[in-house]
């Protein structure tokens, strides 16, 4: 039986949704009700054999309308079915859906996403002229024991929890809304920039997710509840994301964030099997990251190598070095 591609009608959403559930690449991420609450345009292609689907691609689009990642979507690209049997048989099985969907694909210039971790063949992207670059996040895999965990942090990690400990910071469950993005807004001040979201978009982000119980904001506090820092979490069964951190650092350094980490690791062990921490390329947010004792998992940034997107990363690594010198 032969593959055929189809971009799916609003009424076979709930069926991608369940492929989601299934496939290795699956995330939360991927699914409709999130995509709904970013907010942003998207369509959904898939490869069908009869009336199953074997693979597809959420073509979202970013804030400035290009098929790339939006933000607060970490990871999507190519979702595939598990396939049984030998390896070299599921090999080429996985490269023919992959191949059928870079060829449906052909028409969209601006194609640049980031991949889950779990698609690890980019040969067919490679083939019909698009680049990669790899790039790492750290994962915590085993979340059933939290001693474990403990043991596997760095002395510096582990130092900066019992300082919080003796400073008698607090957490905070259920942190509001606007609480959140305000301690979220100042870090990005210290940048010298601005924040890349508006409050409105964060409220309405925040309430969608909270209906499917897919998201937590949490907060280190002194007694008086000014906040030291504050971390957002999106969670499935499979996977916790680390997708928000937010820091005062008007406030006294007593270790208060990396109390606040840890804790999120704490709850993520509670909801889900994986704990991602959703990468960083930044010295010392990868030094800090590190610390907490994950593996380091390495994922594909994948984009078509044309005059547009070559123009547009140049543009984004100009901009990257006059603001932050890097």
């Amino acid at each position: 039986m032969s593959m055929e591609f189809r971009i799916l009608p609003c009424d076979k959403y709930e069926e991608w949704d369940r492929f989601v559930d299934i496939s290795p690449q699956g995330s939360i991420f991927a699914r409709t009700f999130y995509l709904d609450a970013i907010g942003l345009p998207y369509r959904i292609g898939a490869v069908f054999k009869g009336e199953a689907i074997q693979g597809g691609i959420v073509l979202a689009k970013n804030e400035i309308r290009a098929h790339s990642n939006p933000l607060l979507a970490k990871y999507l690209g190519v979702l595939l079915r598990p396939v049984e049997g030998k390896y070299v048989n599921r090999l080429s099985t996985e490269k023919k859906i992959i191949e059928n969907i870079v060829l449906e694909i052909g028409w969209c210039k601006s194609f640049d996403y980031t991949f889950h971790p779990n698609f690890n063949n980019w040969l067919p992207f490679y083939w019909n002229g698009h680049a990669q670059e790899t790039r790492y996040t750290y994962r915590i895999c085993n979340l059933e024991d939290m001693n474990q965990i403990l043991d596997n942090m760095d002395s510096i990690a582990r130092n900066e929890i019992r300082k919080a400990q003796r400073n008698k910071v607090r957490i905070k469950d259920d942190v509001p809304p606007r609480d959140f993005y305000e301690i979220n807004r100042l870090t990005y001040e210290r940048q010298g920039g601005s924040i890349p979201y508006s409050f409105a978009f964060f409220e309405r982000f925040y309430n969608c997710l909270r209906e499917y119980n897919a998201i937590k904001l949490s907060g280190a506090t002194d007694r008086r509840g000014r906040y030291y820092a504050v971390c957002g979490i999106v969670y499935d069964e499979e996977c916790s994301y680390f997708i928000l951190n937010g820091i005062d650092h008007n406030m006294p350094k007593v270790g208060a964030n990396a109390l606040l980490v840890m804790k999120a690791i704490e709850f993520a062990s509670q909801v889900s099997r994986v704990f991602d921490f959703e990468g960083s390329m930044i010295k010392p947010i990868e030094s800090f990251y590190r610390g907490f004792g994950g593996t380091l998992t390495s994922y594909y940034h994948i984009w078509k190598n044309n005059l547009l997107n070559n123009a547009k990363r140049l543009a984004i690594r100009s901009y990257k070095r006059l603001r932050y010198g890097r």
